[in-house]
């Protein structure tokens, strides 16, 4: 049987990379969507394209989905929505996302998700707080799982409605912090991604066995012990990555899978985090390492 080559994730910077962004421009954006006219080189160039950001998915250098970034204004938003900055939360920096596109045979959600990581992961070294969107009405569920609050009307034509959305840097889900603040030593920032319940849960399984925590008490004294008796920060921003990440959100409840590799030592993780007071806290982490690596010394997944 043939083998499925890998999906690559990357910042677009090749000359054939940007002639595929415009040809899947196009097909979204011209055929699918019927947002803009048709033309015989079948290529849609972004009018914004010299200053967008593009984050794309590549298996075997052929484009599969892509999405892009730009902190410019007027935002393509402002031209669309009078006063647009009146329908905002209070922001410093302002960044808008556009041209979602994945090519309509693949797995759209698992390619979206993705990317939308990355973008996340932008946002973050940019120094962005908040983020605007004009979600295709035929995703908007995909976009509100992710954390995205609709405001204002639609906007666009009959057969290519948009509404307009943004994300808050707040809205960026807590796991990512607690892994920062957990190899960082930074113990009372780590203890607030938590809920303190005696329902809480951790667990680890290796080739050794598992280990599970159960409640609040338990898993709050073993990270204060080990702050304790290893309290020197650990390297974390380069040296861990997470990605190919799965979400599900429903109601105040979320559901996070990822991968993640830790100076070659590979996890597959899982979070389940509930929204307390309107800030998102976690409830259970599952960690599960391949049976036939070599766990480094004192290496825990976070």
């Amino acid at each position: 049987m043939k083998q499925t080559s890998a999906l690559v994730f990357k910042v677009a910077s090749e000359r054939r990379e940007f002639e595929q962004i415009h040809s899947l421009n196009y097909r979204t954006f011209v055929e699918r969507i019927p947002q803009h006219p048709p033309n015989v080189e079948k290529k849609l160039v972004d009018k914004f394209h010299k200053e967008n950001t593009y984050f794309i998915c590549l298996r075997d250098k052929k484009l599969l989905g892509m999405i892009c970034v730009r902190d410019k204004r007027p935002f393509s938003l402002d031209e669309k929505l009078e006063n647009l900055n009146d329908y905002l939360p209070v922001a410093k920096s302002i960044c808008e996302i556009r041209l979602l596109a994945v090519e309509k045979y693949c797995n759209t959600s698992r390619i979206f998700f993705n990317l939308i990581t990355r973008v996340a992961h932008y946002f973050m070294s940019q120094g962005y707080d908040l983020a605007i969107i004009s979600g295709t009405v035929l995703q908007l569920k995909l976009y509100r799982h992710i954390g995205f609050v609709p405001f204002g009307p639609l906007v666009g034509r009959n057969g290519a409605k948009f509404q307009p959305m943004y994300i808050t840097k707040e809205a960026v889900l807590k796991f990512k912090n607690e892994s920062k603040y957990f190899w960082g030593r930074n113990y009372d920032k780590w203890q607030d991604t938590y809920v303190h319940a005696p329902y809480i849960s951790r667990m680890t399984a290796t080739k050794d066995g598992v280990h599970y925590l159960q409640g609040w008490v338990d898993w709050n004294d073993e990270v204060k012990e080990l702050s304790r008796t290893d309290p020197d920060p650990q390297e974390y921003e380069g040296v861990v990555y997470k990605y190919n990440y799965i979400f599900r959100i429903y109601g105040k409840g979320a559901w996070v899978s990822f991968e993640q590799m830790d100076n070659g030592t590979k996890t597959l993780e899982t979070r389940i985090l509930e929204k307390v007071n309107g800030k998102w806290k976690i409830v259970m982490v599952g960690l599960v390492y391949d049976a036939n690596q070599v766990i480094k010394d004192g290496g825990e997944g976070q």
